[in-house]
Formats: structure tokens, sequence, C-alpha cells
């Protein structure tokens, strides 16, 4: 039976961006401290031994002391399309064992492009789209359908998405998708915009064991789409309303083999616009916020403590299965 000897948890924070826009672009999606300093409460408050690192470096100059540690991953790199990767790819290096999605998994959920290709091989729609990589080879665009929406195709939390974003001409497409090319120095995706309601599909589990599955909607949204503002500074105990009349078995279907694909994930949050009856992708998550006020804790109804003790107890399961298996 697999024991971990103490639990590892590797955070970073927010700080003020530096100079760059690509560089100010993602320090907006690492952390807040009260956030990480209520993951450290609860893991304590289950009885776990608990080291805390706030960068990569020292847990680097220490990792020989952490072989035989389950290492808790909520870092996020800045300015790079593996940044969410960074420690899973260490852990792996070095064999030791940690909760969450690997480098693969973290890698497709970063790259909004190739997840809409993954959700796609276990029959989850998603809109159609192109990619913006250099803007002297401009992709064609006119076989997509407007509206259209433009979007980094390497950020999460909606970071440069507004609803200047969304265009009722393919006139206005291209320019737009040019000077984000350029600001953030990483290929653009160019997407058919779709209304409806905003819903998010929660997981926990392994393979294609399903522990935790909830379903919420963002009932405040208002604008055309759901802002970087709207999600860290709009906050709302009545943000998201629980819809489990939508979640057909269908659905549960297409989110266990999309689950079951990615092989080395254990929690999960999919985005969608639902709009007649029909569930379109809009992201993958692989990382999402674990706060207790995040989407992704509202969708279990679970008390903190709780919900933290079972990203624990199901990756500590999941590599005892994988060891009885082998």
């Amino acid at each position: 039976m697999y024991s971990p000897k103490r639990i590892v948890l590797i955070a970073n924070v927010k700080k003020i961006p530096g100079k760059g826009y690509a560089k100010h672009m993602s320090a907006l999606d690492l952390t807040k401290r009260v956030t990480n300093k209520l993951i450290a409460r609860a893991v304590r408050k289950n009885g776990h031994e608990l080291v805390e690192y706030d960068n990569l470096h020292d847990f680097l100059v220490n990792i020989d002391r952490h072989k035989n540690d389950l290492v808790f991953p909520f870092h996020f790199g800045i300015a790079s399309k593996i940044r969410q990767s960074y420690v899973q790819t260490v852990c792996e290096s070095q064999n030791i064992k940690y909760i969450g999605g690997d480098a693969y998994a973290q890698t497709i959920g970063n790259d909004k492009a190739l997840s809409k290709e993954i959700c796609r091989y276990a029959g989850i729609n998603t809109p159609g789209f192109k990619i913006l990589f250099d803007k002297n080879y401009p992709p064609d665009i006119t076989v997509l359908s407007l509206p259209l929406i433009v979007k980094p195709q390497f950020e999460g939390d909606s970071i440069g998405i507004s609803d200047a974003n969304v265009f009722y001409s393919y006139d206005e497409v291209l320019p737009f998708a040019a000077t984000l090319l350029n600001d953030l120095q990483l290929p653009v995706l160019i997407e058919e915009y779709i209304a409806g309601r905003e819903i998010s599909i929660c997981v926990i589990g392994y393979k294609r064991i399903i522990k935790n599955i909830g379903i919420v909607e963002n009932v405040t949204k208002k604008a055309l789409v759901s802002s970087y503002n709207d999600k860290k500074f709009k906050f709302s105990f009545n943000k998201y309303k629980h819809v489990p009349e939508l979640l057909t078995g269908d659905i549960v279907q297409q989110v266990t083999e999309l689950f079951h694909s990615l092989d080395k994930l254990e929690y999960i949050r999919l985005d969608f616009i639902y709009q007649n009856n029909i569930f379109y992708n809009i992201e993958l998550t692989v990382d999402p916020d674990l706060a207790p006020h995040s989407c992704f804790h509202l969708a279990f109804q679970m008390k903190y403590s709780e919900y933290i003790e079972l990203l624990i107890s199901n990756c500590i399961e999941r590599y005892e299965f994988i060891q009885e298996a082998s």
C-alpha cells in the first residue's frame, strides 16, 4: 500500500507584472497567496505533514529530501507554452509521485487548439477555429461562421479576452489577431463565437473511475464573454448555480472518455457554451483554481478540507491502482 511520508506543496503567487505585454499576461495567471495558505491549512487539518515551497528553485535544491513524498503542484510559470508543466516534468524525471495531471495533460490543457482536437476525439462538440501563426501567412477565416472571437492560444483564465475580441465582420478579425500575435509572441486562436449559457463540468477521479462530478452555470454573465476581470474581480457568492438536470448520460460518457484518454489525470474542469441542448467546449482546464470560492470547489458542494483531502486520497488510490495493475 502506497503511503507518502509528507505532502509537498509547491506554489507561487501573483507579482507586479514585469515589462512586456506577454509577461504581464502570464503573470496574471499565478495564484493568490491566501489560496495557497488555505490549501496548506486544509492539508494539515487532514493530518498530513506538510512541506511548502513558494518557488521551483528551492524545491530543486532540496529535491533529494522528497523522493518518498507526494508533491502537490500549484505552480504556474510565465511566458511559455509549457509553463504549467514545470513541476510535473521535474517529478517525472526524478520518479517522484505528484497530484494531478502530468506534463502531457497540462500542455494539452494550456493549448486551446489542441484541447479542442482532444475533445473531438471523445465526441465532444467544439466551435470551428483557425490559428494565426504568422501575420504574413494568415489562415482562411471565411470558412468559419460569423461572429468570430480572437483568443490567445496559450493563456488561461480568459486572459486577453473581452467583448472587444468578438467580431461580426471578417475584415476586422485578422488585423486584431495580428496585433495580439505581435504583443504575445505566441499563436492566436480565431474561433467561431457561440452564444449561450456558460456551463462548467468538474470531475475528480482517475481512469474511468469518476469519484465526483459537478455541473454549474455562471448565472452572472451579462457580457458576450467572461473576461479576466469578470472572473477575478467580480466576486459573488451567487455566481454559480447547480444545474444537475443538464448532466445527461451522453455528456457524462463523453467527459469520461476524455478523462480516461489523458491517462495521468485526477481532476479537470471543462467549460462549455450550452446552446439548443448541445454542449460546445470552449476550454479544458487541467489545473483549475482550487480556491474555496472557485467554480471547481463550488461544483462539488463539499467542505473545503474534505475537498482537498479528496484530491490527495484520489491520487494515492490511483498510484495504488497502477501498482496493482502492473
